[in-house]
């Protein structure tokens, strides 16, 4: 076995350790002039040590920032990228973490009969599919399935007698099964099992039943790790978002995405106001269409003083809306702010760009907000200019003479 290849076994044996990663780092500088690719084989190096050292700071830091947002982005368009194996784009995901592929597509069958080559040669923890081929029983049994730390399953409507497999799953600690990848019965097997407790990421977007499931989780008992929860598009009132909120299994919950639920959803936002989580910084609330009234009642409450993270996609702010929420000290700890597709306008842009409480921002996304001229120069002339890590200014009816100087003064840090 060549010094390569015994590397990347330590990597896929020791997945969570950095040091087999750092040594791998090491020698590709060591032997890059000896490889076909000289200068891919340095760039990998320098890129191993930068996403680790990156995964080490806190989410918000804006060098961390800076690498999810515009450096690794463009560094994984390079040509080494493409020509590692197993390299998958997942949904909401970077092509690599911590260096290295991570997650991997394919079905229940594929994956059995490729899992002794997969796991020999990347240090794949996310497995996803969206079909049923039969053989997800199987999969669920498998030593190689046990190694796994993340699955993801859409559209395929396991049953509950497949799906009860899984609560034999050693170290699973994520689980999408958005778009109905469960069954309804196999969800609430799920809620009920020896898994639950132990999961720290749950997406159930999309699910049938949605307000069961609250009661479901609602009625848990017992310490849970849950930290990431995702409800997005599940038909969900108020009283099913208060319900939730006062579950004792959401307690240590820090990001929280309930996009979508259009369903009373003033009250939505009066319970997210009203029923604020200890630990809850990162809040998607898109698509709730809740009208003045619930942003009004979020933008005074201790939720929003709380979070660093609110996306609020697609729902019918204006101007003064956008001037009311900017007014407001509560916002003062949002470090990123994504209001795309609200129709706030130069107005809205320009309350933004002056209040005192936004100093901190370190993201903004107006992409698609009919931002003109007069919210572009307003951006230009406030700190938001320097203090920025990513503008995104995607869809702006701004002139060109007025993009040119933003990305003059802004450089890769604005997209116009």
């Amino acid at each position: 076995m060549t010094d390569h290849d015994a590397l990347l076994r330590a990597i896929c044996a020791n997945s969570a350790d950095d040091t087999p990663r750092l040594m791998f780092a090491d020698w590709l500088d060591e032997n890059a002039s000896a490889l076909p690719d000289p200068v891919g084989a340095r760039d990998r190096a320098a890129f191993i040590r930068g996403d680790i050292a990156m995964s080490h700071l806190d989410e918000f830091a804006p060098e961390r920032l800076r690498w999810g947002l515009i450096e690794k982005p463009r560094r994984e368009g390079d040509g080494w990228v493409r020509r590692l194996p197993w390299v998958t784009e997942l949904l909401n995901g970077p092509l690599l973490r911590r260096g290295f592929p991570w997650g991997i597509r394919l079905n229940p069958r594929q994956f059995l009969a490729q899992a002794d080559r997969l796991f020999a040669e990347t240090p794949v923890a996310t497995l996803a599919f969206a079909s049923n081929d039969g053989a997800a029983g199987e999969l669920f049994r498998s030593p190689h399935f046990a190694r796994l730390r993340g699955l993801r399953v859409h559209r395929a409507h396991l049953p509950e007698r497949v799906v009860a497999r899984l609560a034999d799953a050693p170290v699973l600690e994520e689980l999408n099964a958005s778009d109905n990848g469960l069954s309804p019965d196999a969800v609430g097997s799920l809620l009920h099992s020896p898994l639950f407790p132990r999961l720290a990421r749950l997406e159930l977007d999309s699910v049938a039943g949605g307000p069961l499931v609250v009661r479901a989780i609602a009625d848990s008992a017992g310490p849970v790790r849950l930290r990431e929860l995702s409800f997005a598009r599940s038909g969900l009132t108020g009283e099913d978002v208060r319900r939730l909120l006062t579950a004792s299994a959401v307690v240590g919950v820090e990001r929280l995405r309930l996009s979508g639920n259009r369903s009373g959803a003033t009250g939505l936002h009066e319970a997210v106001a009203r029923l604020p989580l200890e630990h809850l910084h990162d809040l998607d609330l898109s698509e709730t269409a809740a009208g003045p009234a619930g942003l009004r009642v979020l933008s005074t409450s201790l939720t929003l003083s709380r979070l660093r993270r609110l996306v609020y996609r697609q729902n019918g702010v204006n101007a003064v809306l956008a001037a009311e929420l900017a007014s407001c000290y509560e916002v003062s700890n949002l470090r990123v702010l994504d209001l795309a597709s609200n129709a706030i306008g130069n107005a809205g842009a320009i309350a933004i760009a002056r209040s005192p409480h936004f100093a901190g921002l370190l993201v903004l996304n107006l992409s698609y907000c009919m931002v003109g001229d007069e919210g572009v120069l307003a951006i230009l002339e406030s700190p938001l200019a320097d203090g920025l890590v990513f503008l995104d200014l995607t869809g702006s009816p701004a002139s060109g003479e007025s993009k040119e100087l933003l990305k003059a003064k802004m450089g890769d840090r604005v997209r116009a």
